[in-house]
């Protein structure tokens, strides 16, 4: 029988990692199945709509990306970053057609996400962005 004071002082053992929290081993397995071009591209399009419209570039929308990122290991400040920014948005495509059915899904999840879940209204131009992206990607999550 466990005694109260082996409980309270547990926490004292468990490992701290990123945020001080351990990730979840689901994510740890999703951010491995991405590699690092897919993870670039999919960055690359995320950052592609959210300056479509350079009048209205939202700091929320960018930080909900960076954050999205760093969940899966993938850092948008990053030295991939700049080798992405000069690629074509057809290799990106490519990249992202590749994905299975459930990196697609968080894909147009995190996507969805940054447009509407944040409490800011997205413009007509993000919004033909997305949609484009969706159809360029072959997602069938993004609508």
């Amino acid at each position: 029988m466990r005694l109260k004071s082996d409980r309270v002082f547990n926490w004292f053992t468990k490992k701290k990692k990123k945020y001080g929290f351990e990730m979840h081993p689901r994510l740890i397995n999703f951010s491995r199945s991405l590699s690092v071009e897919q993870k670039g591209a999919m960055a690359h399009t995320f950052l592609m709509v959210l300056k479509a419209d350079d009048a209205s570039l939202n700091l929320k929308m960018y930080n909900y990306i960076y954050d999205q990122f760093e969940s899966i290991g993938f850092g948008i400040k990053s030295k991939y970053m700049q080798e992405y920014k000069t690629n074509d948005l057809a290799y990106s495509y490519t990249k992202i057609n590749s994905l299975s059915i459930d990196q697609k899904r968080w894909f147009a999840i995190s996507l969805h996400g940054m447009m509407y879940e944040i409490g800011i209204k997205p413009s007509f131009k993000h919004i033909q962005y997305y949609l484009a992206l969706g159809q360029q990607t072959s997602n069938p999550y993004i609508k």
